[in-house]
């Protein structure tokens, strides 16, 4: 069972997800309906099967699109305004919303089975609420801190247009599924073009008497788990501590044909965009297996 599927948005989230269904729509897509919000600047669409319509409305009224990308920080408006009981649908957000809407999901384990609305949140906490998240089953975090080290080049107009928007729900889900009593996020657009690779700096403040030996292995089993889906992912060095507070860093470089390393944190969101939408067409397609669809 292949699925219509609509993208909407353009900017580098957007290109980079539509150059991801084109190479691997065969897997999960029929057709896709690209909504990008201005001139795609892209030829050859419909040898993929891929088709434009000029408005989210269209994508909205449409009942044969079940799968739907958003990658723009307006259609979330569009999507607020214009409620859409459609249960079967599925929505997978790439920029974040601070509504509460939607569970995160990203590298974590398992997808949720009912949820319509699948929040991403941003690149830093897909990077890091996964190992937060773990670690809290062992310990209390009680601050977490996450510095986004970023290419200034990889970082387009729409991304610094709503950087308030990334940090806070990044803090959100550190504070949510992550399990941390507190937390702050920031973002540094790093000019340094001989460094140009993304990089997340964590500082969390654990409970007293956590075996560090412990926490350190954990942490080493659950980047190689991401590191197996994402293989531009990595923890650059063995965690340290100073009293109760545990150092680590997050490497990412872009792993995709299409982008350069720097734009790791693009790369990132998209594969688990792409991640996402794959698991939920096969749950779709399980679950028409066993009523006799």
């Amino acid at each position: 069972m292949l699925m219509k599927a609509a993208l909407i948005g353009q900017g580098q989230l957007g290109q980079e997800l539509l150059m991801k269904l084109i190479n691997h729509n065969h897997r999960f897509i029929l057709e896709c309906v690209w909504t990008p919000v201005g001139d795609s600047g892209i030829g050859g669409l419909g040898k993929h099967n891929i088709s434009c319509v000029q408005s989210i409305e269209e994508v909205l009224n449409n009942e044969q699109i079940q799968l739907v990308f958003n990658t723009s920080y307006t259609a979330l408006g569009e999507f607020a305004n214009n409620a859409d009981h459609r249960s079967a649908r599925r929505y997978i957000h790439l920029v974040p919303e601070l509504q509460g809407r939607g569970d995160f999901y990203g590298l974590l384990p398992e997808l949720p089975q009912e949820c319509a609305h699948i929040q991403l949140v941003s690149s830093a906490a897909q990077a890091i609420v996964p190992l937060v998240a773990a670690l809290s089953q062992i310990c209390l975090i009680q601050e977490a801190e996450v510095i986004s080290d970023i290419p200034s080049k990889a970082a387009d107009s729409e991304f610094r247009a709503h950087l308030d928007e990334n940090m806070s729900a990044t803090e959100l889900a550190l504070t949510g599924i992550g399990g941390a009593l507190q937390a702050k996020s920031m973002i540094f657009l790093n000019p340094d073009e001989e460094s140009a690779v993304n990089r997340y700096i964590v500082h969390l403040k654990l409970e007293e008497g956590v075996d560090p030996s412990a926490v350190t292995l954990l942490l080493s089993q659950a980047a190689a788990e991401i590191s197996n889906d994402f293989p531009g992912y990595r923890l650059k060095y063995t965690p340290s501590y100073s009293g109760s507070i545990l150092t680590f860093v997050i490497e990412v470089r872009s792993w995709s044909k299409t982008l350069s390393q720097g734009y790791g944190h693009i790369d990132l969101l998209t594969s688990s965009a792409f991640r996402a939408g794959e698991q939920w067409v096969k749950q779709q397609q399980e679950r028409g297996l066993k009523h006799g669809d």
